[in-house]
């Protein structure tokens, strides 16, 4: 305690005078907006003026804080389905995910940047001299026009996700497939030839898309908003002084990380608050501990099929000692259906339920912040994957021992009660859990603390230019070398070109002077 005091004091004396920073939150979801806004609250705590393009308002005033309101993102995100066929209410497969990416942002982008109240804002913007930007790092490259009417301050991107190869190529970060899992296709980092085979084959399909339908959507809404006269989107997205990347090593795997991408982790863990009186005394009277059912921000449980909505209910009726909690948007919908043990709501605080001691089972659809909390906490995890990192995250959980995945198709009251039944009789998942939790909270300083030290390390050191890796300056064949290659194979081709050459006059000579000493 005593040491990590004194490193909190060492930081503060390393900080910034206030300084203007403008963030950027333009994904309509929960589980993106918290990291972002989080630190932005906590730099306005800090003495920092923020600026805040914001999907989700502040629930109260903030001093230091200003928002342009975005949050009619919501309305047009729900209405993508109509426009392009993609809804987060469905399972996708990693093929259809990665495919729907591309058109998903641009009209993200299109749609907030189009906002009236954005106009009004990139019409002033350079009224003030912004010290910082901060952006969700997700391949959001028109919103770098905008920077560049600022007059290109420094950018920290934030990712929402573990690594993958789309961030990383921006940052100087490799991406070897033959150990590093694609976000989408849902591998470890042990893979077989045919995993191998696979994931290769799904990195250069990203890649590919990247260059081929990512950028070029962007620059798109570039040109559309801020004109001809600025740099091109991809150019642009490659000069981010920094990533923050919340998803440590708890959650993700080892690979080699340059100096301008830190590993934080999670930015959005609370303090604990009381129960609503309900939920507490559900759990407190709970006989042999509580289990809590949740698919996250995005799906629903209405979207659920109602066979499935079914098998879980008859699964969680097999355990008359142990009660459910179920975050389930339309409480009336099951009325007739829930067993005594379950108790359904439409709204949970899920992290105040992770701190309650007689927690003993989430089952959940695999999203990255709700595990981080899970493994925070200590608890053992069911996942059920839908679609984006779920399928990685949830074979995480089940490579370290913490957690059992069941594919949605495969959930039957069987297979569901089969699963909990093994969460909550074997040790070694709590024991996981614990030992992943351990893992976590083992950093010299809070993840936040690190985050804003970066943060104010950046403008310490205007863009702190010397952590960017002189790989992003090189094309792609002088990254792999294939011009050096190209002139060793060159040399040695003319080597032994020549070499053939001279054995062939040496060989002609020989035989030559064979033929003279016969005839004479």
């Amino acid at each position: 305690m005593m040491i990590y005091s004194l490193v909190v004091s060492i930081l503060a004396l390393h900080t910034v005078e206030s300084a203007n920073i403008l963030t950027i939150v333009p994904f309509p979801s929960y589980s993106h907006e918290a990291p972002l806004l989080n630190i932005a609250e906590e730099l306005a705590n800090r003495g920092h003026n923020l600026t805040v393009i914001t999907t989700r308002l502040p629930n109260k005033p903030i001093k230091n804080y200003r928002t342009v309101d975005i949050s009619e993102t919501y309305n047009h995100f729900s209405n993508l389905y109509n426009i392009i066929g993609f809804s987060f209410q469905k399972q996708w497969n990693p093929m259809q995910m990665i495919n729907f990416f591309p058109y998903v942002i641009y009209h993200l982008c299109d749609f907030e940047l189009g906002l009236p109240n954005v106009q009004e804002f990139i019409r002033t913007a350079n009224q003030t001299s912004y010290d910082l930007v901060i952006i969700e790092d997700l391949m959001f490259a028109s919103y770098f026009g905008l920077v560049h009417k600022l007059g290109s301050p420094p950018v920290v991107g934030v990712t929402t996700f573990p690594p993958w190869t789309l961030v990383n190529r921006y940052m100087g970060m490799p991406s070897n497939p033959s150990y590093m899992p694609e976000l989408f296709i849902g591998y470890s980092d042990e893979m077989g030839f045919t995993e191998r085979f696979f994931n290769t084959l799904f990195h250069y399909y990203t890649v590919y898309l990247s260059r081929l339908a990512i950028s070029p959507l962007q620059e798109r809404v570039l040109r559309k908003y801020f004109g001809p006269d600025v740099p091109s989107a991809e150019e642009m997205e490659y000069n981010k002084s920094l990533v923050l990347m919340p998803a440590d090593l708890s959650i993700s795997y080892a690979a080699p990380v340059p100096p301008n991408v830190i590993r934080i982790g999670p930015l959005h863990i609370e303090k604990g608050k009381p129960l609503p009186s309900t939920i507490q005394r559900w759990m407190d009277e709970s006989e042999n501990g509580v289990a809590y059912f949740s698919l996250g921000s995005n799906m629903k449980g209405t979207s659920l099929k109602e066979e499935k909505r079914q098998a879980f209910l008859d699964a969680f009726a097999k355990f008359p000692k142990i009660r459910f909690l179920w975050k389930f948007e339309i409480e009336d919908t099951l009325t007739n259906e829930v067993p005594k043990n379950v108790l359904i709501r439409k709204w949970m605080p899920q992290q105040d339920i992770f701190k309650h001691p007689r927690l003993r089972a989430f089952i959940y659809q695999g999203g990255l912040q709700s595990t981080e909390e899970a493994i925070y906490h200590g608890v053992p995890m069911l996942g059920v994957p839908l679609f984006s990192d779920q399928p990685f995250t949830t074979l995480k959980i089940v490579k370290e021992g913490v957690g059992l995945r069941l594919r949605l198709d495969d959930v039957t009251p069987k297979t569901v009660y089969e699963a909990l039944n093994r969460l909550l009789t074997e040790k070694s998942f709590k024991e996981n859990a614990l030992r992943l939790s351990n893992l976590q909270r083992d950093q010299l300083v809070t993840p936040m603390e690190s985050a804003i030290w970066w943060i104010e390390y950046v403008i310490r050191h205007k863009g702190a230019r010397h952590l960017r890796p002189k790989s992003l300056d090189l094309s792609w064949y002088q990254y792999y070398l294939l011009d050096v290659y190209a002139l060793i194979i060159s040399i040695l081709l003319v080597a032994i070109l020549s070499f053939y050459k001279i054995l062939k006059v040496c060989l002609s000579v020989c035989c030559s002077s064979k033929k003279k000493v016969k005839t004479t």
